[in-house]
């Protein structure tokens, strides 16, 4: 859902250059109606409605509207790739020379850092699971079932074959998303639960 860029100028062009029956001449000019000038972009997404452009640069996230490209927030730090939950309520941005931070796409407040680095990475479809490889092997940290008390991981080194065993199974919790990553020398597990409620702070 991201395209990467390269260079300080973006050109947002009034035609769309592969729609269908267009034919490119040698008197065409792409026209501008957007610069970006500094600091320099690094990546763009569009939300799944295509309602906001997502721009993110080497110093911060800012987000336009996609049918006038007036700005409509800026905030959080820059990055390299940036991604939008299916929802489009979160947005995700990965830094090779940091942490991954989910931000809420609302209010531009940080939810979660996720110490993945340069891995390769990947979110599913529903965001309910980040997969990322570390060295041959690939991990993914999952529930089995929607709200179950335990975590499962996964690992494979082909994508064909797959080793899971469960890492953590605690009574009277309810897990939803969630993502494991490496950090230094050691494993991070990030976690969404909803009950007990004294320890998510759940009011409902």
């Amino acid at each position: 859902m991201h395209a990467p860029v390269r260079g300080s100028l973006f050109l947002a062009l009034l035609a769309c250059l592969l729609a269908p029956g267009f034919t490119a001449s040698a008197e065409y000019v792409p026209t501008p109606i957007l610069e970006v000038g500094k600091p320099r972009l690094e990546d763009i997404a569009y939300s799944p409605d295509g309602r906001v452009l997502a721009t993110l640069t080497t110093d911060w996230i800012e987000l336009l509207d996609a049918d006038t490209f007036e700005p409509v927030a800026r905030f959080g730090r820059g990055g390299d790739e940036i991604e939008f939950s299916s929802d489009a309520s979160e947005i995700a941005v990965f830094d090779g020379a940091g942490p991954a931070r989910i931000y809420d796409a609302d209010t531009g407040a940080v939810k979660v850092e996720i110490p993945i680095g340069r891995f390769a990475h990947a979110f599913s479809p529903d965001w309910r699971r980040l997969a990322y490889s570390d060295g041959d092997t690939v991990y993914v940290s999952a529930v089995r079932v929607w709200g179950s008390q335990a975590i499962t991981m996964f690992a494979s080194k082909d994508l064909e074959n797959w080793e899971s065993w469960t890492a953590l199974d605690v009574p009277g919790f309810t897990f939803y998303n969630t993502s494991i990553c490496k950090a230094d020398d050691r494993y991070v597990i990030s976690l969404e639960f909803l009950k007990p409620m004294e320890q998510s702070g759940g009011d409902w």
